[in-house]
């Protein structure tokens, strides 16, 4: 797995390429023309707030949306932010792979 902060580009596992633009507080994966992305806002005390993660129905079922959750966690781990799920997805996702982000996730959330 590749990951640099500058330019912000992740490959992960499913051999995705997922670029961050960070400007408009996203992660996306270009899809034959569609695009696959994962919304987030950073809270004043530093917590990673992930709000909507979206893969166009074509591309569904594909590890797209996996993609998108590895490179905003991986960013959020290189850079001593604490992630908290607004989006169900990512919910389920870190209760699913809880114990390589238990140390990741905000206090607040539940596991």
């Amino acid at each position: 797995m590749h990951v640099t902060l500058n330019p912000i580009i992740f490959m992960p596992e499913q051999n995705d390429k997922v670029v961050h633009l960070p400007e408009q507080n996203m992660f996306v994966i270009e899809l034959e023309g569609e695009k696959a992305y994962l919304e987030y806002e950073q809270a004043k005390d530093g917590t990673f707030m992930i709000m909507h993660t979206e893969v166009p129905p074509a591309h569904g079922g594909k590890g797209h949306a996996a993609s998108l959750a590895e490179a905003a966690l991986l960013y959020a781990e290189e850079t001593n932010m604490k992630v908290m799920p607004y989006c169900t997805y990512m919910a389920t996702y870190l209760r699913r792979h809880q114990e390589r982000y238990k140390d990741l996730a905000s206090p607040e959330f539940n596991f």
